[in-house]
Formats: C-alpha cells, sequence, structure tokens
C-alpha cells in the first residue's frame, strides 16, 4: 500500500468540462487534489463549496484560496474571487460526482467496491494488503467511503496506483447505487448483511437490497463476493442474477467457493485455512477473531478473480491488522497483575456485537481469564432497537461472560434480559461504569468495551488507563 505520492494533475478546463461549469481561466490553470474542507486545503488543490445542514462552503472559499488552492468550484459567481479562479456549476455536489464519475473514465487499473452491515474497512484494508504484494494499491482512507469520501477518494488517488480498494457506506437506499454507478468497480465484495442502520430502513430485508446495489455499477459477468453463511442470501443472488454478474460465494458453509476449514486463535493473531477448488490454503492474520477470518476469504476471492497470485496474497495478510477501535488490545497493570481490554469502541450492530463477543471468548481461552464486557448503545436501530439489544443477552450467556455492564438509554434492555448473576449494572453516564467497571477488576481479567461511536465507549478505556497509572 503507498500514500505518498501525488494524485493526477488535471486542468481547470477538464473540471469545467466534466462537470458542465462556467469557467473563464486559461487552458494551463491546474489543480492537484480536491478538497470540501477549507482546513484541509494544501498547495494547489480544488476546493469544492458544498452546503451542508450546519454550514455553507461557499462561506469558506476565500479561506481556501488563501491557504494555497488553484481555485473553487461554486454554484454562484462571489465576488471577491478572480474569474480565473472560479468554476461555476448548478449543483456542487452533483459536480463532485461528475469529477469522480470523470476521473474514473481515465482509470485503467482494477477497482474493487466494499460495502457491507460491518467489515467494511477491516476488510477494505485487508484488500489492500494482500494486492499490496502484487500492486501498488490505494484505498478509501480513515472512513471516507460516503456519498463525499467516496468520490474524494476517487479524485485524490496516487497518479501511480494500480488497484483502487474503495468502500462504499451507506444510511439509506440508493446512495450505494450512486456510488457504484460513479466508481464502477470490476469487482465488489459484500461483507454481511445486518441489522445496521435500521432506524432508516422497514427491514433488514430492504438493508439487503440496499446493499445489493453495490452490483449496479458492475460490469456483466464481473465477480461480486457474496457471503454464503447469511440469511439475506438469496435476495443478494437474485440481485446478481438481475444485473448478470457472476456471485462467487465465502464462509463457513461447506458448499462456498472459499470455505473457512480450520481456524485457531492466539495472541499473535487468526491462524486459518481456506478450501477453493478443492486446494487448501493456509494464512495467518495479525488480527484476532473467525469474522476477520471469514471476510479474508472474500478478499483472498477478489485477489483471484483480479488474477493475483493467491499465496502471495495469503501470506501478506499476516502484517493486517485492526485498525484503531476496531479490536485493539490494551494491557494494563493492575493491583500487581495485568488487564487486557479489547477496544471496539469504533461501532456497533447486533452482528457485529456478536462477532466481538465470540472474538472475545476465543481471547479468553488462550488464558484462565474471567470475561467481562462493557456495552453501550447501538444507534440507529429503529422500532426494533429494544428487542435487538436484549437479544444480545443469548450470545452472550453462550460465550460464558462473567459479568456485563450497560451503558446508554436503549442498553436497559439488554440489562434486564440478562440472568442476575451476570448484571454488573446499567449507567446513564461513563463515569458511573468507569468507576464501577474499576471496583470489579481482578488481575488477568479480560475486558470487551464496545458501543456505537456516538457512545464514546473509549472514554471508558481512557479512564481506566487513568486510574491504573
Amino acid at each position: 500500500m503507498h500514500h505518498l505520492n501525488p494524485p493526477q494533475t488535471l486542468s481547470l478546463l477538464w473540471c469545467a468540462q466534466a462537470t458542465q461549469g462556467n469557467y473563464d481561466g486559461t487552458h494551463d490553470a491546474l489543480f492537484c487534489g480536491v478538497s470540501t474542507d477549507s482546513r484541509a486545503i494544501t498547495q494547489g488543490m480544488l476546493y469544492v463549496a458544498l452546503r451542508g445542514e450546519r454550514f455553507d462552503g461557499h462561506d469558506f472559499a476565500t479561506h481556501a484560496l488563501a491557504a494555497g488552492a488553484s481555485a473553487v468550484l461554486v454554484d454562484h459567481p462571489i465576488a471577491d474571487i478572480p474569474n480565473a479562479q472560479q468554476i461555476i456549476v448548478k449543483d456542487c455536489y452533483q459536480a463532485l460526482l461528475d469529477m469522480a464519475a470523470a476521473r474514473r473514465s481515465a482509470w485503467t487499473i482494477p477497482i474493487v467496491g466494499i460495502t457491507g452491515s460491518a467489515g467494511k474497512t477491516s476488510t477494505k484494508e485487508m484488500m489492500a494488503r494482500a494486492s499490496a504484494s502484487q500492486k501498488r494499491s490505494f484505498a478509501t482512507q480513515g472512513n471516507y467511503n460516503n456519498h463525499i469520501g467516496m468520490p474524494l477518494t476517487l479524485l485524490n488517488a496516487p497518479a501511480d496506483t494500480e488497484l483502487l480498494v474503495l468502500e462504499m457506506g451507506m444510511n439509506h437506499a440508493g446512495e450505494i447505487d450512486v456510488l457504484s454507478r460513479t466508481a464502477r468497480p470490476d469487482i465488489a465484495i459484500i461483507t454481511t448483511v445486518d441489522a445496521a442502520h435500521l432506524e432508516f430502513f422497514d427491514s433488514v430485508a430492504d438493508i439487503a437490497r440496499a446493499k445489493a446495489e453495490i452490483m449496479n455499477g458492475l460490469p456483466k459477468g464481473a465477480t461480486i463476493m457474496l457471503p454464503a453463511d447469511n440469511a439475506y442470501l438469496p435476495i443478494l443472488m437474485d440481485h446478481a442474477q438481475a444485473c448478470g454478474v457472476h456471485p462467487v460465494l465465502f464462509g463457513l458453509d461447506a458448499n462456498a467457493d472459499y470455505c473457512l476449514t480450520h481456524h485457531h486463535i492466539d495472541r499473535t493473531g487468526t491462524h486459518a485455512t481456506l478450501r477453493h477448488a478443492e486446494v487448501e490454503t493456509s494464512y495467518h492474520l495479525g488480527a484476532l477473531g473467525v469474522h476477520h477470518a471469514v471476510n479474508a476469504l472474500a478478499v483472498l476471492g477478489a485477489c483471484v478473480a483480479l488474477q493475483l497470485d493467491l499465496a502471495q496474497c495469503a501470506h501478506a495478510l499476516h502484517h493486517y491488522h485492526e485498525p484503531k477501535g476496531r479490536g485493539t488490545l490494551h494491557s494494563i497493570a493492575w493491583n500487581d497483575g495485568i488487564i487486557t481490554l479489547i477496544d471496539e469502541t469504533y461501532n456497533a450492530s447486533p452482528v457485529a456485537m456478536r462477532a466481538a463477543f465470540a472474538r472475545a471468548r476465543a481471547i479468553a481461552n488462550t488464558g484462565n481469564h474471567r470475561l467481562i464486557a462493557v456495552l453501550g448503545d447501538m444507534l440507529e436501530l429503529g422500532t426494533q432497537s429494544p428487542e435487538l439489544h436484549a437479544g444480545l443477552a443469548e450470545s452472550l450467556i453462550e460465550q460464558g461472560f462473567d459479568r456485563v455492564l450497560c451503558l446508554g438509554e436503549t442498553m436497559r434492555h439488554l440489562h434486564e434480559a440478562l440472568p442476575n448473576a451476570m448484571q454488573g449494572g446499567h449507567f446513564m453516564h461513563h463515569d458511573e461504569a468507569a468507576q464501577a467497571l474499576a471496583a470489579l477488576l481482578l488481575p488477568n481479567d479480560l475486558v470487551l468495551c464496545k458501543g456505537s461511536r456516538g457512545m464514546r465507549i473509549e472514554t471508558i478505556i481512557q479512564q481506566v488507563q487513568k486510574n491504573a497509572a
């Protein structure tokens, strides 16, 4: 993977043509890179002024030029800016998509699109890591996976990129369709379908149909990697047939094209074996969890579809580690011993919660650990939220957690569903939860900390670290 080289230098005239904008400048005026944030502008970039609910990017256009922008893309003329430094379009967001689509048309490199209710970012990172063994790959940076971030990734990818990995996220139906038709990936992966963002959908089946939109931009006959073990696979398969694309299945199912036949977890990561076309291939991930091993199947399947060497790609996964907040282990000195915190605070959905519980149990099995969880609300689950929270109790019992601390309004439903012996308390404030956890902790304890991004569960970890110092 590389992040260092600059994006393709483009002309402002090219931008005007791609966006059907008005531009009075010269043919040789250039820009290198695009930003919608005036604070992130560096010398020579193009600034795109977007309108949001709480801000109007046009208010910062002059700031962007002062910071070194070559020009600004705006939806009305700005008096203080020379005509040669502004491109005027009807709609700046649509213009951003139009530029990204035009840039994509110029790429002859393979593009991989990734979506799913959980595991998008880790799968994206694995795809970039695996393919980098043979290609100069570039992947979506951070969480730039939405209707603004994805086109920016297309426009800001280094000019010498040989393989582009795009993460595609969504909250509403139709969003993935726009991203896929803009990026036109050559291969796509759907990691899983679950009740994430159910607030914006009537059912999980509707979420499956929204995720399936990633196939809409694929060329006929292209490969779509689909989760064999998912209850909504029939919906995904139907959409694949309608789009004329080729489904390749991955998972624990023995009939999957890429089947996980063996796995075990230790402190160094996850050791796994896949079977494809009657041949077994072993691989090791620096990340811990069977869900990582399963998503790696999708990655390796995509690599094979790209005609990359499977053995080299599998070996490269040895260097993959979880991004921050997605399973990082923190060992902390505590009362003449060590406790371990599992930092899963980046986000949460029902399927991600259950995967985290299984992963924590696998880690606990590597030593004589007591297993504790600090869980925050799963947000954006709509009217089914109470039952989805309460429904986590079954998995926590199955994985043998010793104590569960619940933080947030909706986590009350989980607290009430737990057996008395597992109840570690229900809290509305981080300080209270942190104090209760500190009073509970014993040396050698393993503590899973997980909740939706908006719950800021990482503050619990920070308070425990502070108390231990």
